[in-house]
């Protein structure tokens, strides 16, 4: 058994909903989380930039002897080079296993320009699903109006912007490439009423908890969760205590070279 807590990563607050799936499934785990505010959103960075600011919350993490490294975050898992994910602890990444879906005539990915322009889940689906028409929509700036906290009505207003601009018709299936999206799904299936949504966070959460028990290195108890931002950590702190109670500890944090 191995007690120290799981690190979590993100480039904002869309990684607590991977969090909040690991908190809920495995309550005797303990969490560290990093979420780098201060430079969201990288869904319009470079891939350099993305690798860059990446490797500075996986030294805090390492440096706070965490177990493993979760990235909540699609732009960072498919953006960062291979190297990435050579460290003494396991590091894993978001989920592309897809599961099974009844109807998937259409599929839709719903993600940040820097994920569709690599293709990742297209090409996924493709292998899984030959005969779905599949779309891509690059969501310019919706995890950013997110993570600035914009209300419903702003977020609908946006994301109506961008499915209008692809003049994409409802698919049967949307997938949540973005952690940042689950967070607005509400306003999602109001658009969209009659799509399936998929969010890849309990599959990255059980992909990872399976790694921990090959290695025997479940916790026995829990310990304490720790909530650490480099901006505006006053502002995630009402997402934070939403999902993980009053008694969390919230800060903020600037990171090193």
């Amino acid at each position: 058994m191995d007690n120290r807590p799981i690190g979590i990563m993100d480039s904002g607050v869309g990684g607590l909903t991977v969090a909040r799936v690991l908190r809920q499934k495995y309550p005797e785990e303990s969490i560290i989380f990093i979420g780098d505010t201060a430079n969201n959103p990288y869904g319009e960075r470079t891939s350099h930039e993305i690798n860059v600011l990446a490797g500075k919350m996986k030294k805090f993490l390492i440096s706070k002897n965490v177990k493993m490294i979760i990235i909540a975050c699609n732009t960072i898992t498919f953006n960062v080079q291979k190297n990435f994910y050579d460290e003494k602890i396991p590091i894993e990444g978001m989920s592309l296993d897809l599961p099974h879906f009844e109807n998937a005539g259409s599929i839709t990915v719903f993600a940040t320009p820097a994920t569709i322009n690599l293709h990742i889940h297209k090409n996924k689906i493709k292998e899984k699903f030959p005969n779905s028409k599949i779309e891509e929509m690059p969501c310019e700036g919706l995890a950013h109006a997110i993570e600035e906290n914009n209300s419903r009505e702003k977020i609908t207003e946006i994301l109506k912007k961008i499915i209008e601009k692809r003049k994409i018709s409802p698919t049967d299936i949307g997938i949540f490439a973005c952690t940042h999206y689950p967070l607005v799904e509400d306003v999602f299936k109001k658009i969209w009423n009659k799509t399936k949504f998929w969010d890849p966070a309990e599959s990255t959460v059980e992909n990872s908890m399976k790694k921990l028990k090959k290695e025997n290195k479940k916790s026995e108890s829990y310990t304490e969760d720790l909530f650490y931002f480099t901006e505006n950590a006053e502002r995630a702190e009402i997402l934070v205590k939403k999902f993980f109670g009053n008694k969390v500890s919230v800060k903020n944090i600037k990171l090193g070279c």
